[in-house]
C-alpha cells in the first residue's frame, strides 16, 4: 500500500522525534525499535521503509539533535550572552527533562 509523500514524511518525523527523546532519556542501547515504533504509533515493520537500520536512525537523530542544540545555544548567546546560555543549560528544567536535554550527553 502506497501513501502520499506528506504522510510518509510525517511518519518518519514521528519516528525521529520519539527516537531522539528516547536516546537522550534512556540511552541508545536501552532504546529498542519496538518501543520507539509503538510510541510513534506505528508497527515494527513500518520502520524499514524509513531507515535501513537502528544505526542509521541513531546517526540521523543525533545529527538533528546537535543541529537544534547548536541553534538554541546561538540564540541564547545572541539574546543574553554567555551567562544566559550557561544558566539555561544548568537550569532545573533542562536537568529534569533528559529527553529534551543535551544531545551529546
Amino acid at each position: 500500500m502506497r501513501y502520499e509523500k506528506g504522510r510518509k514524511d510525517a511518519s518518519r518525523q514521528r519516528i525521529m522525534d520519539v527516537a531522539t527523546d528516547r536516546f537522550r532519556s534512556d540511552g541508545i542501547a536501552a532504546s529498542g525499535l519496538a518501543g520507539i515504533m509503538g510510541e510513534a504509533g506505528l508497527t515494527n515493520g513500518a520502520f524499514y521503509p524509513h531507515f535501513p537500520s537502528k544505526a542509521a536512525l541513531v546517526r540521523e537523530s543525533v545529527a538533528a539533535a546537535l543541529e537544534v542544540q547548536a541553534t538554541q545555544i546561538q540564540e541564547l548567546l545572541a539574546a543574553g550572552g554567555l551567562s544566559m546560555a550557561i544558566d539555561a543549560y544548568l537550569s532545573a528544567e533542562h536537568r529534569d527533562n533528559p529527553g529534551k536535554g543535551c544531545a551529546s550527553a
